[in-house]
């Protein structure tokens, strides 16, 4: 991931030629001794005041050996700066070569013969001038109005747009400290430099190295705004090919390109930016950053992917076919994408504001997005016309995240918004698209896992899910569990199942029947990356989610811990087998049920119901309200399927208020309820409380009534704990309606 601030300046046309030192000059040439420290570093005011009164140092400029070391200092800084130089590019380019000698009215001798000679030849006549001066004093005069030759020079331009010299100045603003600032980029430095060079205190050889550092720059500045300079004619020669405008906004793609693969690749690309300015010279600004900004995007792609600097080169020929024949303004640079994508297995995009994910974007806040074109072209079963959801891989954060596509765009454009914490503005990135499916998002989520955190009743202290799968379209998700009535382990077999998007998250949703092929509807969410979450519905009109807090099963009832709202929670159960089985009843009676309770059409008592399994035992024992009204709907349920004769009896969670058992078109109606409080079933409390609790739910089948208009019959199921014997036992109550 890099920075995109694009804060690239052009400052004059004598600095044009510096900008594309972006390797180690700067650090090379960087001065680290006291002599650095003060701002008279950031120009070259002090060169025409440099102190020479030191007979020592003096006689150093007529010591042919002391020339010798300058000499070594000088050219190896030049075997460093020129290559990363325009200039350097003319002397490895024959096809730059071409353009200056076809542009460049004039051109500097040395653009045939090379600048390195000619360099070298401009330190020769320096050393010869000194050497013959035959006085000390004489030769060190000779080097100062070398180094003063260059005052005039707008050295603060060759600093700020040269690709280090932005570098600096951020650190010096950032920073606060010159010493940081100036050892970021040379041209700043010669000042400190020259300085340094006539400094008795320091060591002779150093000395030669720092004066020989400093002529070569210094001969740099004179070949490039000197009489008959070559930056005036290197503009000139822009402006003639429509890039003089742009030229502050290409150059740095045009650096990048050719560090990355080669001169010849960064050549190619300039060529191609000329094309597209003369095809647009009204928009040639905004069309060539872009153009330039895609191709170096597909080369820094192709380079990590491995892809040698040959084949760059060629595929950056494909590129300038485009920028031939396309009509497009973004012609040349969807080709460069295309290829990135193809070959590369990604782009590069930007992050700008508001963390809006764009290809390109200008100083001015123009920007170039995604275009549905091409995801139609480059991502697998991707439909412009349809919402989708689509899965970017960020290669630098190295997570995947998912977005969605609305398909309803009708600029054709998808800007999605990236997550603060995987970018942020400014920054440069590579990502991948690929439309998720269902059995991306079950394969990527992570194992969730559960803990009993709230202390909920009768469920296993933790559980923790162990495979998700995809089997026929449909999900299902195994889990493990600490032991809660011998059961180790258990699925979610899921139905009906759609991936979405509800604004903020993606989410699998699916449903889960149950022993009595009733749905409930559950979710899966997840973003691509970080946290998950299982929730499950709450009941009501509208659709909404809690999320699970735990899943446990004692193999009849799958029974789900929710957070109903900060530390509140509340236990959904769904029966994946029938709870029939659980309960052993007695024969049923018909009896008599007291003068309140005559007026109903009949009433039957079942004077005992075994509980096959120990934990219904100890719910009855110890459970609240909710567990033993659980209890109580099950004891009902069995008796209507086993006395009743009642078929496809549906169970409804008891929690939702309403019937609590019906059969499908609730043609029948069950209340139930369980009795466990030994306080008011006691031998002389036992004939009120039931009769008011009987009360209560022939009221409840009422309502049922004028809720549900078909209903026939109705039944009200009162099961209670007898408080001395400890046996359970049952009274239904049947009512009939017209």
């Amino acid at each position: 991931m890099r920075r995109d601030d694009g804060t690239f300046l052009w400052g004059g046309v004598t600095a044009v030629v510096l900008i594309w030192i972006v390797i180690s000059s700067g650090t090379r040439l960087c001065v680290s001794t006291p002599g650095t420290s003060g701002p008279s570093v950031l120009s070259l005011s002090d060169l025409s005041n440099l102190k020479m009164d030191n007979s020592t140092i003096n006689a150093d400029f007529l010591d042919r050996a002391y020339w010798g070391s300058v000499y070594g200092a000088y050219t190896t800084s030049v075997v460093q700066i020129i290559p990363n130089t325009v200039i350097g590019f003319f002397n490895k380019s024959a096809e730059m070569r071409s353009w200056a000698f076809e542009n460049i009215p004039s051109p500097p001798p040395w653009l045939s013969s090379g600048i390195v000679g000619f360099m070298e030849a401009q330190l020769a006549f320096l050393r010869v001038k000194a050497l013959a001066a035959g006085n000390s004093t004489l030769a060190a005069l000779i080097v100062k109005s070398y180094a003063a030759s260059v005052v005039g020079y707008p050295v603060a331009a060759l600093d700020y747009i040269s690709m280090n010299g932005v570098t600096a100045i951020k650190t010096y603003l950032q920073t606060g400290n010159v010493i940081a600032a100036v050892c970021a980029t040379y041209p700043s430095q010669l000042g400190a430099l020259y300085a340094e060079a006539f400094n008795s205190s320091v060591p002779r050889e150093r000395r030669a190295q720092y004066l020989g550092n400093a002529l070569a720059v210094t001969t740099l500045m004179v070949v490039l705004a000197g009489k008959d300079g070559f930056a005036p004619k290197f503009q000139d020669a822009l402006n003639r090919v429509g890039l003089a405008n742009a030229w502050g906004t290409i150059k740095p793609y045009l650096s990048r390109i050719g560090s990355a693969v080669s001169v010849r690749a960064s050549m190619l690309t300039f060529a191609i930016l000329e094309k597209v300015a003369q095809r647009f010279p009204q928009d040639s600004t905004w069309a060539t950053g872009l153009t330039a900004d895609r191709i170096e995007s597909m080369v820094e792609v192709l380079h990590d992917k491995g892809v040698t600097n040959d084949e760059i080169q060629n595929d950056i020929t494909h590129v300038a076919q485009a920028a031939s024949n396309s009509p497009a303004e973004d012609g040349a640079a969807s080709v460069a994408d295309a290829i990135s994508y193809q070959d590369g297995g990604g782009i590069t995009v930007r992050v700008k504001s508001q963390n809006r994910m764009v290809l390109y974007a200008d100083e001015n806040g123009r920007t170039q997005t995604i275009s549905a074109e091409f995801l139609q072209n480059h991502v697998l079963g991707f439909d412009p016309e349809k919402a989708s959801i689509l899965q970017v891989h960020y290669k630098e954060a190295g997570v995947t995240v998912y977005h969605y596509y609305s398909g309803s765009s009708e600029e054709g454009v998808w800007t999605p918004t990236v997550p603060a914490d995987v970018a942020k503005r400014g920054d440069v990135i590579t990502i991948s698209i690929d439309v998720l499916t269902m059995e991306d998002f079950t394969r990527q989520l992570p194992k969730l896992k559960f803990t009993n955190e709230y202390s909920a009743s009768w469920v296993s202290d933790r559980s923790q899910v162990t495979e998700y799968t995809v089997s026929g379209g449909q999900p299902k998700i195994a889990f493990s569990e600490s032991p809660l009535s011998n059961v180790e382990s258990f699925e979610v077999d899921g139905i009906n199942s759609v991936l979405g998007f509800d604004g903020k998250m993606t989410h699998l949703d699916f449903q889960v029947l149950d022993a009595f092929n009733q749905p409930r509807e559950m979710r899966l969410v997840y973003k691509g990356y970080g946290d998950a979450q299982l929730r499950i519905s709450s009941g009501g009109q509208n659709l909404e989610f809690s999320q699970v807090l735990l899943v446990s099963s004692d193999g009849i009832r799958l029974r789900f811990v929710e957070n109903t709202g900060g530390f509140s929670t509340s236990v959904a159960t769904i029966y994946v087998k029938d709870p029939s089985t659980l309960y052993a009843l007695d024969d049923m009676h018909e009896g008599g049920l007291g003068s309140k309770i005559e007026a109903a059409y009949k009433g039957y008592y079942i004077n005992q119901v075994n509980l096959q399994r120990q934990l219904e035992y100890d719910i009855v024992d110890h459970g609240g309200v909710y567990d033993v009204g659980r209890i109580g709907a099950e004891i009902a349920y069995t008796i209507a399927e086993e006395k009743l004769g009642l078929k496809n009896i549906i169970l409804e969670e008891p929690s939702k208020g309403g019937t609590d058992l019906h059969t499908p078109g609730k043609t029948v109606v069950i209340q139930a309820r369980m009795l466990t409080d030994p306080k008011t079933l006691t031998p002389d409390m036992l004939k009120g409380t039931i009769e008011r609790q009987l009360g209560d739910l022939l009221n409840n089948l009422k309502q049922d009534k004028e809720n549900n208009p078909l209903a026939q019959k109705g039944y009200a199921i009162l099961s209670y704990l007898d408080p001395v014997t400890k046996i359970i036992r049952t009274i239904i109550v049947e009512l009939h309606w017209p």
